[in-house]
């Protein structure tokens, strides 16, 4: 080998690390950070802290059923105070995740409410008290429904609601 053509090979040119980061950045997200759609979901839970209110939450990442820490670390949280809540008040037009611990939360803050599609799970320990009144929403097309108490006979439960004819076509 001559040295003449040692010296002839060049250098990659500097533009080749700069691409190969673009493209690690751009594919991140698809393989990291599973979302639940489009946009942000939002997420509502009676804090462990403060049995006198809720967390309100906005996240982009799907948060694991019950995780505050991580919900508080990933997503975007302000706290509402009980008193502050409107009864029946909800107006989702996406997704919408309950986290419950107590029944209160479902008799004073989401009945009444318009949610397409609710995701509630209950958090707690122990058996839910079952609320005395009934539970009313509009415009519900799907419930889940999620369990982490120990010795639940279900720990998850979908219902998915049809009311036209051809929404009962696809589901069969």
């Amino acid at each position: 080998m001559s040295l003449n053509r040692a010296s002839s090979w060049r250098r990659p040119p500097a533009l080749l690390p700069w691409l190969l980061w673009t493209l690690w950045v751009l594919l991140l997200p698809s393989t990291v950070t599973p979302t639940t759609g489009p946009g942000n979901s939002t997420l509502l839970f009676d804090s462990t802290e403060n049995s006198n209110s809720l967390r309100n939450c906005s996240c982009s990442a799907h948060i694991q059923d019950c995780d505050e820490a991580l919900a508080n670390l990933l997503c975007s949280c302000h706290t509402v105070l009980r008193s502050k809540l409107t009864p029946g008040g909800l107006r989702e037009q996406g997704g919408l995740t309950v986290w419950l611990r107590e029944p209160w939360v479902l008799t004073e803050l989401l009945n009444g409410s318009v949610v397409p599609d609710l995701h509630l799970s209950f958090c707690g320990t122990s058996t839910l008290a079952i609320p005395t009144q009934y539970l009313a929403l509009f415009g519900l097309r799907r419930l889940r429904v999620h369990s982490a108490a120990q010795g639940a006979p279900h720990l998850e439960q979908v219902l998915t609601i049809a009311s036209r004819s051809r929404d009962m076509e696809g589901m069969g």
